[in-house]
């Protein structure tokens, strides 16, 4: 999920330092089972104001493929709770922190903040 602010910053989420691209930070996933709204409602205390389905992305790894199904989440407002995790973030893409993001979702993040279809 691209979970998306309305200062446009996007959350990110720092991935287990082992595995696929340990220790990098990345977008927040859910099983297939989830529902975006009910997620963002328990975690964030934020309602969705739009909800988007990306095209797929295909990247390859050694060892396997791996298909990204992105939707681009815009809440109706800043989220009402307050966030101590230590391995969220918010990440707004138009300043080009340094950042250490896994290569599919740098390449993401900087076609929808080129896409004007895609921001409010």
């Amino acid at each position: 999920m691209i979970v998306r602010d309305d200062s446009q910053r996007v959350l990110l989420e720092r991935r287990p330092a082992t595995g696929v691209w340990g220790g990098l930070f990345s977008l927040p996933e859910i099983a297939d089972d989830q529902e975006a709204g009910s997620w963002c409602d328990a975690y964030l205390n934020a309602r969705i104001a739009r909800q988007r389905t990306l095209a797929p992305i295909d990247h390859a790894f050694t060892h396997f493929d791996l298909t990204i199904q992105p939707t681009l989440l815009d809440l109706d407002a800043g989220p009402a709770a307050i966030m101590d995790r230590p391995d969220w973030l918010w990440y707004k893409p138009a300043m080009k922190t340094k950042l250490g993001l896994a290569a599919p979702i740098a390449a993401l993040l900087h076609e929808i903040s080129a896409q004007p279809e895609l921001n409010p």
